[in-house]
């Protein structure tokens, strides 16, 4: 009985279907970070600056992007809107 008490309390964090879109973009955020942090750190072992503000400034957008995807469409619909 303990093995199934451990196993309910291991598997309490995992998403279900109300947080799995929610947990899914938490994983894809990180997943970004790390990416940036990554080619940033590429560049800065070359010392090329102007390509560190470069990936630093596109991955602030990639990021803000998902993480306010609703924000971002809307500004899409209204500059299509506009044309």
């Amino acid at each position: 009985m303990n093995f199934f008490t451990n196993l309910m309390i291991a598997t309490g964090n995992l998403p279900n279907i109300n947080t799995g879109a929610n947990w899914f973009t938490d994983v894809v955020e990180q997943i970004v970070v790390i990416i940036i942090i990554a080619i940033v750190a590429k560049f800065v072992a070359k010392l090329k600056i102007g390509q560190i503000v470069i990936a630093v400034i596109i991955g602030g957008f990639v990021y803000y992007t998902i993480r306010n995807t609703e924000t971002v469409l809307g500004w899409i619909e209204a500059l299509l809107n506009t044309l």
